[in-house]
């Protein structure tokens, strides 16, 4: 529809992205609300307990009589809502919508996940261990700037950081089953 050419917008998204108030950012708000909503949620409710459970061994939890394609609707569904928003926040912070605007940014979220001690495997992780994680992913991204290091090798390096990040998980997984 736009040729590929980022469309310039205002109102809404811009004060979601780059908004203030009080001089505090109003995408920084939004996550401190929305980690603490999450958080009570993946701890709190049967739903947050289910999700743990099928990420930790789909079988026994649909034997324990979870209904598993309700939870995983529902889990697809959250994070589809959630990545919008997330594109709502970058395209507000640039105040224009651009079709490749969050390209290679998967890469990041899952070295942040990881990083922040969730399995791959699921049934392990927390919301609090994902802000660090992306805390960690920010800190290497800004090195990577200031250092001057090329887009290529930052690809390499975070392909490393996972790999690094993946194996650990694995060595205190077999660690755990013991």
């Amino acid at each position: 529809m736009t040729g590929g050419i980022p469309v310039p917008f205002g109102g809404f998204a811009e004060f979601v992205g780059a908004g203030r108030i009080h001089n505090i950012p109003v995408s920084f708000l939004l996550m401190i609300v929305l980690a603490i909503i999450v958080h009570i949620f993946a701890v709190r409710t049967v739903t947050g307990r289910e999700i743990y459970a099928i990420g930790d061994n789909p079988k026994a939890s649909r034997l324990a009589g979870v209904n598993i394609h309700y939870i995983r609707l529902f889990v697809f569904a959250l994070c589809g809502l959630l990545a919008g928003l997330g594109g709502l926040i970058l395209a507000g912070n640039l105040a224009s919508a651009d079709p490749n605007l969050g390209m290679g940014y998967e890469l990041d979220v899952i070295a942040a996940v990881i990083l922040g001690g969730t399995a791959l495997s699921g049934g392990r992780g927390s919301i609090i261990g994902v802000i660090i994680g992306a805390l960690l992913m920010a800190l290497l991204n800004n090195a990577f700037v200031l250092l001057g290091i090329s887009a290529y090798w930052q690809v390499v390096t975070k392909g490393l950081v996972i790999i690094f990040a993946v194996g650990l998980d694995g060595l205190q997984r077999r660690g755990d089953d013991d």
